[in-house]
């Protein structure tokens, strides 16, 4: 055994270079290519049971690794599969610049499979179906913004990495961009104060994609259909689109009538000074009416009482909640306890006030009709 090892290693003394290098070569090619279909087969089994599952990160990171992976075993294998031939031309610089691409290549695949898992994982959160049983779930646009902000700080880094890695000092750059940012953050400060705006929006959620909103500081209502980085676009109630800057949400105050539980009906009905005496019955019928109606929320505050005596009519406040915080359901409930507040009205022969006037004519003027 010990003879043979030893005339293996005499022919391979004799054997070229050039051959030693081309079996290198071959057998580093064929590593790349076991390697990718090993890969392949793997990633098809496991991601196809991982889909089975009901959780979002388990899939997600396997279908964002696969194909930076693969590109990492060919660009990667070609350049380790290139490295021998340094020994054929030793005088030139060949490995310290495929050393320096391999470490690029590396970085590029890390960063790029970050990158897909991230908006991967993103989408998934978006098209997932609400859990009922979670309370707090995360919105589309906050969504939206930690994608964001996560690609942002994953690309930032990555371009640092690749800076330190072709020699170019981070931190006399990082010197250098303290002092431009002062610079930049002064001439534009307006663009700074939207972002933190925009920041602001994401993380309050005061509104999000889709909400109707009103302000009464600004003349702002509209549903909100874009939040981006420096202005959110409004969409008008006659359809126009209102671009605000960010920064002015941090100033001013924002109603959010989308969150409402219920739709409030509160209305004052006048009735004549004539039918003073029918007035505690008018209130009881309207009071027992609100309290059977099916649409009406007795759980909130429901009352109808008489609040005024005003110029021309004695004034009937009724105040209560709808069960619906839909608009047009809440018009239909609204109109029927109207029409049913006038036929209760009637009912007690009773008149709907409306403003008059009574002229006193003095004692011996008359008015003669022509």
């Amino acid at each position: 055994m010990k003879g043979e090892i030893q005339q293996w290693l005499t022919w391979l003394k004799g054997v070229s270079p050039i051959y030693i290098t081309l079996i290198e070569v071959g057998l580093t090619l064929l590593g790349i290519i076991i390697a990718s279909l090993v890969v392949m087969i793997v990633h098809k089994i496991i991601y196809n049971r991982l889909q089975k599952t009901s959780k979002l990160w388990d899939d997600t990171l396997f279908s964002a690794l696969h194909v930076p992976l693969q590109f990492f075993i060919w660009i990667g294998g070609l350049l380790l599969a290139a490295m021998p031939i340094q020994t054929l031309c030793p005088k030139t610089k060949l490995l310290p610049v495929l050393t320096l691409g391999l470490k690029i290549v590396t970085v590029i695949a890390v960063v790029w499979f970050l990158l897909r898992y991230v908006r991967l994982f993103e989408m998934k959160l978006m098209n997932a179906v609400p859990n009922p049983k979670k309370k707090k779930q995360m919105d589309k646009a906050t969504t939206l913004m930690v994608g964001k902000l996560l690609r942002i700080v994953v690309a930032v880094v990555a371009i640092l990495l690749v800076l330190q890695l072709v020699g170019i000092k981070i931190t006399a750059l990082v010197a250098f961009g303290g002092a431009g940012a002062l610079i930049v953050g002064y001439a534009g400060k307006d663009m700074l104060a939207n972002f933190f705006g925009g920041l602001m929006i994401f993380t309050d959620r005061q509104f999000t994609v889709g909400d109707w909103i009103s302000s009464p500081d600004k003349n702002v209502e509209g549903t909100v259909e874009h939040i981006g980085w420096r202005i959110t676009r409004i969409r008008a109630f006659d359809q126009r689109p209102l671009y605000v800057p960010n920064a002015t949400f941090a100033t001013i105050s924002v109603l959010n009538p989308s969150r409402m539980t219920h739709r409030r009906i509160k209305a004052d009905i006048g009735v004549r000074y004539d039918d003073v005496g029918r007035i505690k019955g008018i209130v009881d019928d309207i009071t027992a009416y609100l309290k059977s109606h099916p649409g009406i929320d007795t759980n909130q505050t429901l009352f109808v009482k008489f609040v005024e005596f005003a110029a021309s009519s004695l004034n009937i406040q009724i105040y209560t909640f709808t069960k619906t915080k839909m608009w047009m359901e809440f018009l239909d409930i609204q109109e029927e306890v109207f029409l049913k507040v006038a036929e209760i009205v009637a009912s007690h022969g009773a008149e709907l006030a409306f403003p008059t006037r009574t002229l006193e004519m003095p004692k011996g003027l008359s008015v003669v009709k022509q």
